[in-house]
């Protein structure tokens, strides 16, 4: 701070009150125009972070899009190669007889007589995660899937019908071979067909399909979304 003196002689003007104050102030100037400089420096730091930011932002929300849409196509093209494929369950595994066995008894009760071994291209036992083993059975012809499963259905035959007589008699289920997130969306319709009371509500070549009556429109439910967009009324 800048000391300035005066004598009894000397006279206080209004310019020599001026050039105290100017002297005084000067550091405080300086010392604001420095603290402003810093200020400006670091709010054009923050300002270029944001940007940053929002364009980080930008860039992880496009890249989970496109892993939204990727996972999607992948569901949509393994659910796809499943067109041709039914699920058989609650028929028990016995290591004496065949899943083409199983599936020729059914067709056999279902009264499918054109049916042959050579109808079929690939089965399998699978074992799901509850330890119970199911038969997946793809057909060369996805009409005849669809011929088989109506039959099948119309059949609804049980354990003891087949002949399995030492176990408990349960139903046997046949079914499209779902993926996880079909089958979702089907469990999520036939939820929505109870609550808001449709008839029906199936799965036919992996696609889910509600009707409120037999005269109303069929809606094609390919997501949980796609119900939002169903009229109950």
């Amino acid at each position: 701070m800048l000391l300035i003196s005066f004598t009894m002689g000397d006279q206080l003007t209004v310019d020599t009150l001026k050039a105290v104050l100017k002297a005084e102030l000067e550091p405080v100037k300086l010392a604001l125009s420095d603290l402003n400089k810093k200020f400006d420096e670091q709010a054009l730091k923050i300002v270029t972070l944001e940007k940053n930011s929002l364009e980080q932002d930008k860039v992880i929300k496009s890249l989970n899009s496109e892993v939204l849409l990727l996972r999607k196509r992948v569901g949509d093209l393994e659910q796809y190669s499943r067109r041709s494929n039914v699920i058989i369950k609650g028929v028990p595994f016995t290591k004496n007889e065949s899943a083409l066995d199983i599936v020729q008894k059914l067709a056999k009760k279902a009264r499918l007589n054109s049916f042959t071994a050579k109808d079929i291209d690939n089965l399998h036992w699978l074992t799901l995660r509850d330890r119970s083993k199911v038969i997946i059975v793809k057909f060369l012809s996805r009409m005849f899937k669809n011929e088989f499963v109506k039959a099948v259905k119309t059949l609804k035959p049980t354990t003891h019908s087949l002949g399995y007589t030492l176990v408990d008699n349960v139903n046997i289920y046949v079914n499209e071979h779902l993926t996880g997130e079909t089958l979702a969306v089907l469990r999520a319709s036939k939820d929505f067909a109870r609550d808001n009371n449709f008839k029906f509500c199936w799965a036919k070549d992996c696609v889910v399909r509600l009707r409120k009556a037999d005269n109303s429109p069929v809606f094609t439910i390919n997501s949980v979304v796609d119900l939002m967009k169903v009229p109950i009324s």
